[in-house]
């Protein structure tokens, strides 16, 4: 068996300091909304950059019924 090497634990490691806040993200997300976007993703990049992704807009899901129900309704009786 090999020898077991100590841990340095003498100099724990500092974290960076944050270069965005709670309160900055909170707005970004609040003027979002408020402007009708839907938040699905919030991305913070190394320099302080706040991205916010929107949820893509479903195509609505009644559309081929309600062609369909027109087209049907304009038919004349007797008729296909």
């Amino acid at each position: 068996m090999g020898k077991i090497q100590p841990i340095d634990t003498a100099a724990p490691r500092k974290r960076r300091p944050t270069t965005f806040t709670q309160a900055e993200i909170t707005r970004a997300i609040k003027a979002a909304k408020a402007a009708g976007m839907t938040v699905t993703r919030c991305e913070i990049g190394a320099d302080g950059s706040i991205v916010l992704t929107d949820a893509p807009a479903a195509p609505p899901q009644d559309d081929a019924l309600a062609i369909w129900k027109a087209k049907r309704e304009g038919r004349v009786e007797g008729r296909s």
